[in-house]
């Protein structure tokens, strides 16, 4: 079954039972196309896709226009659906704006806004396969939460041209949930500014929770925490710097502090001689405050 919808507004009223009530509810490999709709759902997220072959194109929406009325959370993409959406709009969700689980599926963001959402903006997690997030903007969120904006537990993410500005809390967090499925971050040409910390591997819990990643040419600047932390990376995996721009993170504890990473994962870290990356300071340890000159490779 296909549907295509244009220019509708579509509500839901507040209802005081906890079964779920979404505008669109998507299942057994039905397609959808909405263009320049409204969604609005207090107590679950607007769209629901699941099911394998089920996917939706969304183009100029919005979630959560109205300021007087909460919305719970834009779109959950389970059991291997599918989700594209382009130049659509986040208004201070509740709950995750766009949540991705299960495995085989996946979310393709392009030139999307997230503003003032209270948790998570994107949550790849629970054995999602996959991320892809160009031109998008997140800003002014993260009131309620402690993890990354863009939270990645396990699949692969890939980040380009994206901004995360003036946000509460971390700007892209990589914490894997499974040793089987070890996250991947695939981040370039994005822009972290104004956050508590730009990007977060691992959040130091040991067996190596960090998953890997590539960062190239991005802009990671004047972060309150530090600009980026690695706690820890999965094991025989890197992670991979290159052409970078650190410049103005931390705070009074840490001093400024660029670029953070533990004696534990040294070897697992790369760093790329280039004389457009400016890396003011990279310390091993918050403790012993060891130093390495700019562009040195730590693999080595």
């Amino acid at each position: 079954m296909s549907v295509v919808m244009e220019d509708l507004v579509l509500v839901v009223p507040f209802f005081p039972d906890s079964d779920p009530h979404h505008c669109i509810l998507l299942m057994d490999q039905a397609q959808l196309q909405a263009r320049g709709c409204v969604f609005s759902s207090p107590t679950s997220p607007c769209i629901a896709i699941g099911d394998s072959g089920t996917c939706c194109s969304l183009s100029d929406c919005c979630f959560g226009p109205d300021k007087e009325r909460a919305v719970s959370a834009g779109v959950l993409v389970d059991n291997s659906a599918y989700i594209k959406a382009e130049r659509c709009q986040f208004l201070r969700c509740c709950e995750v704006a766009v949540e991705v689980r299960s495995a085989g599926s996946e979310a393709h963001l392009k030139a999307c806004t997230f503003t003032k959402c209270k948790k998570q903006a994107v949550l790849l997690h629970s054995g999602g396969e996959g991320l892809f997030m160009e031109d998008c903007m997140i800003e002014n969120c993260g009131d309620t939460v402690t993890n990354g904006l863009v939270h990645v537990a396990c699949g692969k993410a890939r980040l380009r041209k994206c901004s995360l500005v003036n946000n509460k809390t971390d700007g892209v967090v990589v914490q894997s949930e499974s040793r089987q499925n070890a996250p991947v971050l695939d981040m370039s040409d994005c822009k972290l500014t104004g956050n508590s910390t730009g990007v977060l591997f691992g959040f130091g819990t040991g067996g190596g929770g960090g998953g890997s990643g590539v960062l190239d040419n991005n802009e990671i600047t004047d972060n309150g925490t530090v600009g980026l932390i690695i706690n820890e990376v999965a094991p025989d995996q890197v992670v991979h710097l290159s052409r970078n721009m650190f410049r103005g993170n931390g705070s009074t504890l840490l001093g400024q502090v660029d670029v953070l990473m533990f004696e534990n994962v040294k070897d697992q870290v790369v760093v790329m001689k280039n004389d457009h990356a400016i890396i003011e300071c990279i310390q091993i340890s918050a403790f012993d405050a060891v130093k390495v000159a700019k562009g040195l490779n730590l693999s080595k």
